[in-house]
């Protein structure tokens, strides 16, 4: 077995072995395309076999002090651009490491060697975007992103953030102040195309005062994809959907409870170790601005939500702690499993629509894409599944209809404009 994360070659083995030991029976299977972790997992835990070097370099030691004295995330080291740094580092070993000031007057000179490229592919471009974002931190200081997009002479798109700074305010006269300024001090004003934008008030009339304040000839767009993790928001939490609305509740504390609750999740994690012979993985927490936040909580859990709730009712009747929130009876799994499923099929909208390749034409077949998956919902068994569809529906395409009608200036109106109007006559 190979001392790397994942073999080339078991990438392409399939197999299904039966394991006897201590008079236990594990079942270990491997598909394509599967790392062996379970299988290591297995062997070192349940035979006492490792195939972790038992030597360490120097650089494996003091990777870790670093790490731990400077706090920097794990992930930092499987980047390209630190193994860039090793490889460099190795090629010149007679180099010594820079000074902080080295490295400081070294970013300022690369990073006005950057502006100076991007002012120079601008000029040569006729039409732009610009692309902005309202931002708060948990400190609630609040921040704008600019991004710009363009088409070069030769079809190649490219996108590039132009400003990122912290704002006293978020209000629309301010916000759009800066972005003209920004966009004359770039000499692209006369240039602008559209501005894109989430679908808040202070943020639609930034969107319309920018255009009007550099070139009027530029359309203000809605985010496609901002309009629609709102649509899906309201229909996950329709108050008139019980099923789907308690579903989401009580997995919130309970995930939030095994997050939380170190007793609770070295107990699950020993259960679970016990019973399928591999690790057990933390689920993930919700937050309340995205709904894929929702699904991505529910996928990190849906195949253990049986073993979950059984061991809720364990920990709570051993009285290991008072305040064990209620766990999910089966009829509320089931229900989290018909949810899930439809999620899918959303979510693959979100994906694409967040794609920086995508251009306000794919709208169109997305729009179709989610009136479908709705259709499908409302034919479903489950009549929470049909609400949810419906609910869905008519969210979304109010929530379209208040977008594309705000994109319309005076007698000026869009392509995707005239498309919805048809679209929701024959809808």
């Amino acid at each position: 077995m190979t001392t790397r994360r994942t073999s080339k070659d078991w990438l392409q083995i399939e197999f299904s072995i039966r394991c006897k030991q201590k008079g236990k029976t594990y079942t270990l299977t491997h598909k394509k395309g599967d790392s062996t972790h379970s299988m290591s997992y297995h062997l070192e835990h349940t035979h006492s076999v490792s195939n972790r070097s038992s030597e360490t370099t120097e650089l494996q030691r003091a990777i870790p002090k670093y790490s731990v004295h400077h706090t920097i995330p794990f992930n930092v080291f499987d980047c390209s651009c630190f193994n860039e740094v090793i490889a460099t580092a190795r090629k010149f070993p007679a180099e010594p490491p820079p000074k902080s000031e080295t490295v400081n007057s070294n970013v300022l000179l690369e990073f006005n060697k950057l502006v100076k490229q991007i002012r120079e592919s601008l000029l040569l471009a006729s039409k732009i975007s610009l692309v902005i974002d309202h931002w708060t931190s948990v400190d609630t200081v609040n921040y704008l992103g600019i991004i710009v997009d363009w088409i070069d002479a030769n079809y190649v798109y490219h996108s590039k953030i132009l400003d990122f700074f912290s704002v006293g305010t978020h209000v629309a006269d301010w916000t759009s102040e800066q972005l003209v300024s920004i966009a004359r001090n770039y000499n692209i004003a006369d240039k602008l195309s559209a501005v894109v934008g989430d679908t808040t008030a202070s943020m639609i009339t930034t969107m319309k005062e920018t255009c009007n304040g550099s070139n009027k000839q530029a359309f203000a767009h809605a985010c496609f994809a901002h309009v629609f993790q709102l649509c899906i928001r309201d229909a996950l939490e329709d108050p008139n959907n019980d099923e789907v609305t308690n579903f989401i509740s009580k997995l919130k504390r309970i995930v939030s409870f095994v997050n939380q609750s170190s007793n609770f999740y070295k107990y699950l994690q020993q259960e679970y170790e016990h019973r399928f012979q591999q690790p057990f993985t933390k689920p993930k927490n919700c937050n309340q601005t995205r709904w894929d936040s929702i699904f991505l909580m529910i996928e990190s859990v849906i195949d253990n939500l049986y073993f979950i709730s059984e061991s809720l009712h364990n920990f709570k009747t051993r009285g290991f702690a008072k305040k064990v929130p209620i766990a999910l009876e089966n009829a509320e799994i089931l229900v989290g499993q018909r949810l899930y499923n439809a999620l899918v099929m959303l979510r693959n909208v979100t994906l694409i629509s967040q794609e920086k390749e995508r251009s306000i034409a794919s709208i169109i077949p997305l729009y179709n894409y989610v009136i479908v998956v709705c259709r499908k919902c409302k034919r479903d068994n489950n009549v929470f599944i049909q609400k949810f569809g419906t609910n869905l529906q008519n969210s979304f395409l109010e929530r379209m209809n208040n977008t594309i009608n705000s994109m319309v200036f005076g007698n000026k109106s869009t392509l995707l404009h005239h498309f919805f109007q048809l679209t929701t006559k024959i809808k």
